[in-house]
């Protein structure tokens, strides 16, 4: 075997063993379902109201562990197969035609051509690089603008969660509270998506919280979750109810986090 072939054969179990490295991480980003998923069909999925519900009730660290640990953790949704499915297709023959020319023609050919082709590899390097860093800045915006949102998102909802009247709260204590409520509730509802069901849910679950059980627009949300229009009958019942609030914050914060890394 010449050097040239050396040199060929060396590269070309690089590439290969780079886009096993990135074909994996991206599966692992793209098709692995997370315990923060509201659907079995991508992050952009058709949300299911049971799996919102029982991210309500149940303890995120055993859905996490059940889900890490089986092969079922990773769906399959058809748009995005549709869309990479031949992607890896004609990359695998492209590298296969290579590996080809390589068998037939590596041992022919000089020096001079090897160094030619090295150009020729090396100017598209830079070209795919120059695109790579001008998509990276536009990238990198967005990705400061979407922080900076979750994170005043986050304060928000604090304030809110923070101030939920107590079990035993008297009726001037929860005008009180839907006072306050009301303050920072149009600054959270313009921040929220209301035809994401995972926002949808966690307002209706912060009204239930302050005793407004008849706003037409969580109808629909408050029977998918199964909430009655009253006030919990005990303090176990209410503190689980603050605990679906909690929950539901948590699942929508790491959602719009995760998408982040996505978009990153």
């Amino acid at each position: 075997m010449t050097p040239v072939e050396y040199m060929f054969w060396a590269l070309y179990a690089l590439v290969v063993f780079l886009g096993i490295l990135f074909a994996l991480k991206y599966a692992k980003r793209v098709y692995r379902s997370s315990w923060y998923d509201t659907s079995w069909f991508g992050p952009n999925g058709e949300v299911r109201w049971e799996l919102v519900k029982n991210f309500s009730e149940q303890d995120p660290m055993n859905v996490a562990s059940k889900r890490h640990s089986a092969l079922w953790s990773y769906r399959w949704p058809l748009r995005y197969l549709i869309r990479d499915v031949p992607v890896l297709f004609f990359v695998g023959l492209f590298l296969y035609s290579v590996g080809c020319w390589i068998l037939e023609n590596g041992a022919h050919v000089g020096l001079k051509e090897a160094e030619k082709l090295a150009i020729i590899v090396g100017g598209g390097t830079l070209f795919v690089t120059a695109i790579g860093i001008f998509f990276n800045s536009r990238i990198s915006s967005r990705t400061v603008n979407r922080q900076a949102w979750i994170n005043e998102l986050r304060q928000e909802m604090n304030g809110v969660i923070g101030n939920i009247p107590s079990f035993n709260a008297n009726s001037f204590q929860v005008t009180q509270a839907v006072q306050h409520l009301n303050g920072r509730h149009t600054l959270i509802e313009l921040y929220l998506n209301p035809s994401e069901p995972i926002h949808r849910a966690f307002m209706a679950l912060v009204r239930h919280m302050y005793q407004q059980y008849d706003v037409a627009i969580d109808q629909d949300v408050r029977a998918g979750l199964s909430l009655v229009n009253q006030h919990p009958p005990n303090i176990d019942e209410w503190r689980e109810l603050k605990s679906k609030v909690i929950r539901i914050g948590n699942v929508l914060l790491k959602r719009e986090w995760e998408q982040v890394k996505l978009i990153a």
